[in-house]
This record gives structure tokens, sequence and C-alpha cells, in this order.
């Protein structure tokens, strides 16, 4: 059970260990197609320093299709990532 802290994984960072996976069917519903919950989950669990969990979270929204331009901007957010939290292999991979 969750602490009652947080309000959603798109708000404020939960530590509980309750809150740290998506609920059942989030990725079915209309907001899964949208790359900003998906970047405000990579956000959450990159502030809690689960920088494998948030590389997890890239992969998943990756493969799905999402609306508008959402893809170009997350392949961008996910070199940035890679750029500032990934090591020295992944920094010279990436530019």
């Amino acid at each position: 059970m969750c602490c009652g802290v947080c309000v959603c994984v798109c708000a404020l960072p939960c530590t509980c260990g309750a809150c740290l996976t998506l609920p059942p069917g989030a990725n079915d519903t209309d907001s899964g197609r949208y790359y900003e919950v998906w970047l405000a989950y990579v956000n959450m669990e990159r502030g809690l320093r689960n920088l494998r969990e948030a590389r997890n979270i890239f992969k998943r929204a990756y493969s799905r299709r999402l609306e508008e331009s959402g893809q170009p901007l997350l392949c961008a957010e996910w070199l940035r990532f890679e750029r500032e939290e990934g090591r020295w292999v992944d920094r010279t991979l990436t530019g």
C-alpha cells in the first residue's frame, strides 16, 4: 500500500516502493500515447536515481505508437538522458 505522499506516477516522487510501477492498465489508456506522460515517469525514476528503470521506461515508450511528434521528441530526450546520466561508453556513442 502506498504511503499516501504521492498523487500518481506523474506527480511527486514517492520512495515507499508501492508507487514505482505503472498501475495495471495504464499503458492501455489514452495517456499512454503521449510522450509527456512517459517523460514524467522517466523523470520520477531519474529523481529517485533508478537509472536502469528509467532506461527501461524509455524502451517501453519507444516501442509504443505515440501521438503527433512524440517519437522524435522522445528520442531527443533519451539521447539527452544518456549524455547526462550514461557511462563514458554511452556518451561517446551518442555524440
